[in-house]
């Protein structure tokens, strides 16, 4: 599930899993994430706030959730994260 979204130098971003790894790799080795060029997305700031559990002014690190709002831990909860996912597979995805 994605965690977080890394801002790269060419202002794309790359959806991370909770272990700040690229979606679908499963490698537990160090990730230099400008190398990685398939999943980035491209995010306008306004959708960055949207994504964002707690929206900030420069969201370098976007995330979609924390400890305090699990998206397994109730209805509510699953149905934001939900919200944040459906947003997320709109955008454009390199």
């Amino acid at each position: 599930m994605p965690y977080c979204l890394e801002r790269l130098a060419d202002g794309s971003y790359l959806p991370l899993n909770r272990r700040y790894k690229p979606i679908g790799q499963a490698t537990l080795d160090f990730v230099d994430y400008e190398t990685v060029k398939a999943g980035r997305v491209k995010i306008t700031p306004a959708k960055a706030r949207k994504l964002e559990y707690r929206p900030t002014l420069d969201p370098a690190r976007i995330y979609l959730y924390n400890d305090g709002c699990l998206p397994d831990a109730s209805a509510e909860h699953w149905q934001r994260y939900a919200e944040r996912l459906a947003l997320l597979a709109k955008l454009s995805i390199d």
